[in-house]
């Protein structure tokens, strides 16, 4: 919802990039996708770990 609202806002004033948005999104949205099937289907303790390393690089 509070993204939607900023989209709109964003919008009316004019301010928003509609095809560099959908270039964004439409990765983001087969990422998201992708990254929920596998955390799925792989053994918890290995996607503990991969999160533990992730974690770490984004420090």
């Amino acid at each position: 919802f509070q993204s939607a609202v900023g989209t709109t806002q964003f919008h009316r004033k004019g301010v928003m990039d509609w095809r560099s948005g959908i270039a964004l999104a439409i990765p983001a949205v087969v990422g998201s996708l992708l990254g929920a099937q596998i955390a799925v289907q792989i053994n918890e303790a290995l996607f503990e770990r991969i999160i533990g390393v992730v974690m770490l690089i984004m420090l």
